[in-house]
This record gives C-alpha cells, structure tokens and sequence, in this order.
C-alpha cells in the first residue's frame, strides 16, 4: 500500500504535510517513505507516530530529512522504538534545521545516554516551542541536562 502512496506522490512537489500515524510501517516501510519524501523539499510537517519504525527507520528518515535539508517545522516520532540508536541519527539529521518548532519523541525507548546529543542538538533551536519526551527512561540528572539548554 505504501508503493502505491508512493508513486502517487512522485510527481507532487507542494506536498507540506503528510501524517501517517497508525499504520504498522516498521523499518522496511520507512525506507518507502524516505523514497517518497526525498524531493519533497515543501514538507514542513512529517507524523509517523505509533508505526514501530525502530532505530534503523528512524535513521533512514532522518538521512533523508538531511540530505533533502527540509525546513521540518514539526517531526512527530512518538512510539516507534527508536532507541538511543535512532535518536543519534536525528540530531544530526536536526542540527542545521533552524525552522523546527514542535518534536514528539515520547515512548521510544530513550534513556540517559543519548540526552546530552539531544540537548548540543537542541540548544540553538530558537524556533522550537514544544519537546515531547513522555514515557522514555529518563532520569533526573538528564532532565537537567536539557533544561541547561532550554
């Protein structure tokens, strides 16, 4: 089904917003979506909460959302299992976009360790208004580490 979303799209260059939420895409269907969102430099808006996309989609899409240098203005990635792995690759995916305003990252299995990357990645993002980080493990001293940069 995503194929076919996917070559649908091909030709379409305005597309601002594509929201995918709920639909059991898992990491092979995250390399579609990378191929369907490569030449969609318009894309302000990318939803791919609750699809279990991993860490190796996670870095897919953010490979794309790099090269392609989309002006995200909101990435919602809530529970799909991304791991500290996936988190690794988005930020550096995020570090040179200056347009992003909202993140969602809760439920993803994130702990201590990626928290100072996000914090160096986040702490030039005068746009963003809204973090989500509900629901992952971490701890206090992390959260500080965050809030230094906030």
């Amino acid at each position: 089904m995503l194929e076919v979303l996917a070559t649908s799209l091909e030709a379409n260059t305005v597309l601002a917003e594509l929201n995918l939420y709920s639909n059991d895409i898992n990491s092979e269907g995250a390399v579609i979506v990378a191929k369907m969102i490569k030449d969609k430099s318009s894309l302000n808006i990318l939803g791919l909460s609750n699809n279990c996309i991993g860490f190796g989609g996670a870095r897919e899409i953010a490979s794309t959302c790099q090269a392609a240098l989309f002006k995200l203005q909101k990435l919602s990635l809530e529970s799909n299992l991304i791991g500290n792995l996936g988190l690794t690759g988005l930020t550096k995916a995020l570090t040179d976009n200056e347009t992003l305003e909202e993140l969602f990252l809760y439920n993803n299995d994130l702990d201590d360790t990626s928290m100072g990357e996000l914090a160096n990645c986040l702490k030039n993002k005068n746009k963003l208004k809204t973090l989500g980080l509900e629901y992952n493990k971490i701890r206090f001293e992390a959260g500080q580490v965050l809030e230094a940069v906030s």
